[in-house]
């Protein structure tokens, strides 16, 4: 992952279009990373199969639902980011006249 923590910062060269993308797909397997760690715990409490929770599965899964959402929250706003600055239609553009004529 890039160490630049935003497109923006003093002192820092500003980010080339190719590491805004692998930021993209970096917050992309983040949230995948969080979803599934969830969704297999969730699996391994038995919680589709529990009434009541244990208070401690109950805070950890919470826990880990509150950084699947931050993950989602982080890939919506790269999206945002590269849709803004256009390069997600230059991308777009370019993978058009690349593959004109094939399937």
């Amino acid at each position: 992952m890039n160490s630049h923590a935003h497109d923006f910062q003093p002192g820092v060269p500003p980010l080339t279009p190719a590491e805004r993308l692998e930021q993209f797909i970096d917050a992309i397997n983040t949230y995948e990373i969080a979803r599934r760690a969830a969704e297999q715990f969730a699996e391994l409490i038995g919680l589709d199969e529990k009434p009541a929770l244990d208070p401690m599965d109950a805070v950890q899964l919470e826990a880990m639902i509150d950084t699947e959402n931050r993950a989602q929250e982080a890939v919506v706003a790269r999206a945002k980011t590269l849709m803004a600055g256009g390069l997600l239609d230059h991308c777009v553009d370019i993978l058009r006249a690349e593959t004109a004529g094939r399937p």
